[in-house]
């Protein structure tokens, strides 16, 4: 049964039929919905994590690079402008 047919039987039984009709909507959206937005977020966690590691390893490789142009005649910057 359409909105259109239920208006002609009932004001209200159509209001109600449409908000029916928007709740199950809602769901089906809902339904793909949520998958996607859990993945976003395990995504986000290990994105915050791996940054962390980048971070440690930049360190030690800058830690390693200073220690090596200690022993050399000439010290070479070493920058990251995205950490």
């Amino acid at each position: 049964m359409t909105v259109e047919e239920m208006k002609e039987k009932s004001k209200a039984g159509a209001g109600l039929l449409k908000f029916v009709i928007a709740v199950i909507g809602y769901c089906e959206v809902a339904r793909e919905v949520r998958p996607k937005r859990e993945k976003v977020t395990v995504l986000a966690q290990d994105q915050v994590c791996f940054l962390g590691v980048l971070r440690r390893l930049f360190n030690r490789f800058r830690l390693l690079k200073f220690l090596s142009d200690r022993n050399s005649e000439e010290p070479k910057q070493i920058t990251c402008n995205h950490l």
